[in-house]
């Protein structure tokens, strides 16, 4: 299994984009970061935002898309999803996190939101043309707003070939900084192949002692393919080391 970055160096040649380490109590919270915070999650989160801004997107000066998906279920997309997108909010910019799981709608779960609410399903299918009714609001971060995925459809794979994606994503590119897409496991189902036609990088995430290390020849074969136009991977839930934390100097909080 892969544990810590070094079981990464060498196998790949994916850009590494960081280490998230495991915190105390995060598996009863979906939102860990805070402002201000010097603790060893939000500092990491922190050393995954300069990394991401270090990364040539083209011409692209608003409304970047940043799509996470990951080989297995439970690597933690839709954790660092949020915790990325409130990192993003409390930098002062204007970010918009969108669940494109339109199977199982994970994010509105997580964050205690209805899953009878309008969300993607409903603009894909036709039900709603009103992209700003299905926006929510954070009521406690300001910059930070939410579009859930909606009732689960029949035809998931079919709405997200649709053009509506495309005009739904060219509408969050006009009103925001940031767009991350929460979306499925990669090869389970067609959608997050599908979806990544819309996305200026994706981050594939890998959970540190779940995740095989054989994995790493599979991704750099998607990488080396050109599969998605910008990779990063993401290790997620290590265990802190004694003395420097994550390599990346932690301990000097």
């Amino acid at each position: 299994k892969i544990r810590y970055h070094k079981d990464i160096e060498g196998r790949t040649t994916i850009p590494f984009m960081g280490e998230i380490p495991m915190g105390g109590n995060t598996h009863n919270r979906e939102i860990v970061i805070r402002e201000n915070s010097r603790d060893s999650i939000s500092e990491a989160l922190r050393m995954l935002r300069s990394n991401i801004d270090y990364i040539d997107m083209g011409n692209i000066e608003n409304g970047k898309v940043i799509m996470f998906t990951s080989f297995m279920s439970g690597a933690g997309k839709s954790f660092l999803s949020i915790n990325l997108a409130v990192s993003y909010a409390y930098a002062g910019k204007k970010v918009a996190l969108v669940d494109l799981d339109i199977r199982k709608g994970t994010l509105g779960r997580s964050l205690n939101y209805s899953s009878h609410m309008p969300g993607v399903s409903n603009y894909l299918s036709g039900k709603e043309n009103d992209i700003e009714k299905m926006i929510v609001t954070h009521q406690e971060i300001p910059n930070l707003d939410f579009i859930f995925s909606g009732p689960i459809p029949p035809n998931p794979a079919d709405l997200l070939t649709s053009k509506r994606l495309d005009e739904m994503t060219a509408y969050l590119r006009n009103h925001y900084d940031y767009i991350f897409f929460d979306t499925v496991p990669y090869g389970y189902v067609a959608d997050a192949d599908i979806i990544k036609r819309t996305s200026d990088l994706v981050l594939f995430v890998l959970r540190a002692k779940k995740s095989d290390r054989r994995m790493l020849t599979d991704l750099e074969k998607i990488y080396m393919r050109g599969t998605f136009k910008r990779m990063g991977l993401i290790l997620n839930a290590t265990v802190i080391r004694k003395g420097y934390g994550l390599g990346y100097g932690y301990g000097y909080g």
